[in-house]
């Protein structure tokens, strides 16, 4: 059991220090000029982008409340469980279509360490965290493997829940040891859906703690959902309540009526946003 959380009986009492940097970098934020990183205007002090840009955002069209799909009208698995009166054991949903600008900032942060796309990202998913995440949900990352943790130097999507629960308010719900990556994987790009379900099959653990949780399973790209399976199969092994499956991002295979199209082109942010 993760030393830095306590446990008491079977309601789970969180007790986690918000990190020193995110603290210094909150306590700044209000000293440092807002400027929108895609069109240089000032913004107003807890927005990452001008109200224009941020409505111009590829957001995710009114999908399914189970699977998350665009085109699905309850027919899924899970709807269906829903229909007959059950609970549904998980429910994935995504802020955003993948597409520029949130595929340029995934990329600069995940890749060639843009601090200013990394805050970017983690300021739309706090905001989206503060205003759809219950406070009595617990935020668990999917985890990085050591091997690839020590080539990149940091766990990019663990850095974005903890800097994004910090600024929603729920940095007492963030449990990142619920979950641990058991196995390296290889890179899922360029395999079959089938081979990529196959990679990462039993490439997770989940800790007993998370008995009787609700979870709040967050990625930064969902594409074929293998991944998030295999976590959410996981958790629910362990003894979780519900898997509520989150993506920064979803690749659509098919064209959906995106809310907003956006920019054809967005460049990298060149100015640093507030969190």
């Amino acid at each position: 059991m993760p030393k830095n959380h306590r446990f008491s009986g079977k309601n789970t009492t969180f007790s986690k220090k918000i990190p020193l940097t995110t603290r210094i970098w909150a306590s700044m934020r209000r000293l440092i000029p807002q400027i929108c990183p895609l069109c240089q205007t000032p913004t107003s002090a807890r927005a990452p982008l001008c109200a224009p840009c941020h409505a111009s955002l590829p957001w995710m069209p009114p999908c399914c409340d189970c699977c998350g799909h665009w085109h699905c009208r309850g027919l899924c698995a899970q709807g269906l469980r829903v229909h007959r009166g059950l609970q549904p054991q998980w429910r994935s949903a995504a802020i955003f279509s993948y597409q520029p600008p949130l595929r340029n900032w995934v990329v600069g942060s995940k890749f060639e360490d843009s601090r200013v796309a990394s805050w970017v990202l983690a300021s739309l998913l706090g905001e989206y965290m503060a205003q759809h995440i219950p406070s009595e949900q617990v935020i668990v990352p999917i985890p990085t493997h050591f091997h690839r943790l020590s080539a990149r130097g940091i766990d990019h999507v663990r850095w974005l829940c903890q800097h994004a629960a910090a600024g929603s308010g729920l940095a007492q719900r963030f449990a990142p040891d619920f979950l641990l990556r058991q196995r390296n994987t290889r890179a899922q790009v360029g395999l079959s859906m089938a081979e990529r379900q196959r990679n990462v099959r039993g490439a997770f653990i989940a800790q007993p703690a998370c008995r009787d949780q609700r979870i709040v399973l967050i990625d930064d790209v969902y594409t074929s959902g293998a991944t998030s399976h295999a976590a959410t199969i996981a958790l629910l092994d362990a003894g979780a309540a519900q898997v509520q499956r989150l993506s920064l991002c979803r690749v659509l295979k098919h064209a959906a009526p995106l809310r907003s199209q956006g920019l054809i082109a967005h460049p990298m942010p060149t100015a640093t946003p507030r969190l």
